[in-house]
């Protein structure tokens, strides 16, 4: 992640070439999201483990549903930008849902 976010631009060019250097941001912002997605994955596999599936699917849907309705403010006004953004909120929600959730068990 680290690395994504410090050489962006250098990978983008060494990759795409020069003509999609615009990207780098885009690539810096994204990989913010990595530690999260991993984080998701593991506490959705918990829910299942612990027999809560349908809080899984729950929280799945609540998430695309924000996912896309955020989209379609965020990317006419912002582009990319606004895309990678609303990536990185969905992922912070499904992680809040998931995580408190868990927490709170299946009361």
């Amino acid at each position: 992640m680290g690395f994504l976010i410090l050489f962006s631009g250098w990978v983008i060019e060494w990759l795409y070439g020069s003509s999609y250097s615009a990207g780098a941001g885009l690539l810096a912002l994204l990989a913010l999201v990595i530690p999260i997605i991993y984080l998701n994955y593991g506490l959705t596999h918990m829910l299942i483990a612990q027999g809560l599936e349908k809080f899984n699917t729950l929280f799945f849907g609540l998430a695309l549903v924000i996912n896309i309705t955020v989209n379609l403010i965020a990317i006419p006004r912002w582009g990319g930008t606004g895309a990678a953004l609303v990536t990185l909120l969905t992922e912070l929600v499904l992680l809040t849902l998931c995580s408190c959730k868990l927490l709170i068990g299946a009361r």
